[in-house]
């Protein structure tokens, strides 16, 4: 089997054992976030999310404020364990967005 093959179905499993949890796009308590990008602009944030969500995913914009501009964060999918965000982010990257990074709540 493909690489990509093997990520998707690693990833159409991951996905489906989350609509079962009813999880909003990860774990229950994550701390780290596959990011696809950062926008000033609530549209396009909402433009990106509308993409990954059209590819499957369920996203999530988190809202970061700033000194002089607010950012929103579209992430993808979130993980409470840095290493397996780190495995999910090299195949994400493969396939979707090699700009894609982890951006980490504490």
């Amino acid at each position: 089997m493909a690489e990509k093959e093997v990520f998707e179905k690693t990833l159409t499993d991951s996905l489906m054992s989350i609509e079962g949890q009813n999880l909003p796009g990860g774990d229950q308590n994550p701390r780290y976030y596959i990011i696809t990008g950062s926008f000033a602009n609530h549209d396009n944030a909402l433009q990106a999310s509308g993409k990954y969500t059209g590819e499957g995913f369920k996203t999530t914009i988190i809202k970061v404020p700033g000194k002089e501009v607010s950012l929103e964060l579209v992430s993808v999918k979130t993980f409470s364990d840095h290493s397996e965000a780190q495995a999910f982010l090299k195949g994400f990257k493969g396939i979707y967005d090699p700009g894609a990074w982890i951006y980490t709540m504490k």
